[in-house]
């Protein structure tokens, strides 16, 4: 082969194509992972619920944030009821399935708002002065207008929240010192 002549290129093999590709869908993949991880989902998600400190008076008069997690789509028309699940006195007496809508208006939540309700559980118990509720698991329900047209009314349950005594607060999840649901 004589050095004046130039080399010929050789066709790139079939896989080094497929190999750029896989990185540009990687690529892609990670930058929409950063978006959502950063703003939150891009889609329509139910409302997340985070209760508050319990009040030193009763466990179940208590404050909770409510946040829109998508980052696009507004949760409108959302209502709220306070469940509470399952709860026992220190005189023991129970109590179970017991609602109560909160009484402040909520209306819309923009995508990524949160704001802060009041959930007035206490009204749905009748403690005699001096008892104190000693184990609980609330919840809350809540409907919302559907993002699509023919959608209707969408309805969502939240995880349980066990109540700790010691300290006073709310737990995510079925907690083992209180009765199953």
């Amino acid at each position: 082969m004589n050095k004046l002549e130039p080399e010929t290129h050789r066709p790139m093999p079939w896989h080094a194509g497929w190999m750029k590709a896989a990185a540009a869908v990687a690529g892609l993949v990670i930058i929409i992972a950063a978006i959502i991880g950063i703003w939150g989902p891009l889609w329509p998600t139910a409302p997340a619920f985070y209760p508050t400190t319990p009040s030193l008076e009763s466990p179940l008069e208590l404050s909770f944030k409510v946040k829109n997690r998508s980052a696009l789509f507004p949760l409108r028309n959302l209502q709220i009821v306070c469940m509470l699940v399952s709860a026992r006195s220190q005189s023991n007496k129970a109590f179970a399935e017991t609602g109560v809508t909160i009484s402040q208006p909520v209306g819309d939540l923009a995508p990524g708002q949160s704001e802060t309700y009041t959930c007035p559980l206490h009204v749905a118990v009748d403690l005699r002065e001096g008892d104190k509720i000693v184990r609980a698991k609330i919840d809350f329900i809540s409907q919302y207008d559907s993002r699509w047209p023919w959608g209707g009314r969408s309805k969502s349950e939240s995880d349980v929240f066990t109540l700790n005594t010691s300290p006073p607060q709310w737990l995510v999840g079925d907690g083992a010192a209180t009765a199953s649901r």
